[in-house]
């Protein structure tokens, strides 16, 4: 299935991913990203055999590390309840059209994205720095100094179609109006590209 979506793509498909399914894009290697885990590596799956939790329970007794041996070798950042966030916008990008440079989102969740690298695509939208990220709400220090400057909107071409990925639902509950004239960017301008 996965090999339909990249040639519908590659023949001039736009797929529009949000939140749950920008993760999901991501995973099955369709968006050249990854969502990133609490110490800052990409969340992928650990291969077959490879040592986890169990490596600080093999270690000597006098070695015997508890936080170690109970801390899950790959844990998530910790999630955001229905934070107000500041997003900078690339104003050089058709996505961004409508928009003054920068917008607030809604931030709900526990997805960090990694900025696609300029050779696969264009962040369109990055979350601010550590000082200005929060616009409204609560985040932990620790979140917030993970989700400053990663990326919130993505484009990635992909042939002659476009893959265009959001990492929160940019028409929560109605909210915010400048979010979801994004999404209306990405159904209206991603086709006609």
């Amino acid at each position: 299935m996965l090999d339909r979506v990249r040639e519908w793509m590659r023949t001039g498909g736009t797929l529009v991913t949000l939140g749950e399914a920008s993760r999901w894009a991501a995973s099955a290697n369709l968006l050249e990203t990854a969502t990133e885990l609490r110490d800052g590596r990409p969340d992928r799956p650990a291969p077959q055999g490879a040592a986890g939790g169990d490596a600080a329970r093999a270690t000597p007794p006098g070695k015997y590390d508890y936080d170690a041996a109970i801390t899950p070798p790959r844990e998530r950042p910790d999630a955001t309840s229905g934070v107000i966030a500041r997003v900078l916008m690339n104003m050089e990008h058709w996505l961004s059209s409508g928009t003054d440079g920068e917008i607030q989102a809604m931030v709900e969740g526990d997805r960090v994205f990694t900025p696609l690298t300029l050779d696969r695509g264009t962040n369109v939208g990055v979350y601010a720095d550590e000082a200005t990220l929060v616009a409204g709400g609560l985040v932990w220090p620790d979140v917030r100094k993970q989700l400053a400057r990663k990326a919130f909107l993505m484009h990635q071409p992909v042939g002659q179609g476009h893959l265009i990925a959001f990492a929160e639902d940019p028409n929560f509950r109605g909210f915010t109006e400048l979010t979801q004239m994004l999404l209306m960017n990405a159904v209206l301008f991603g086709p006609s590209r």
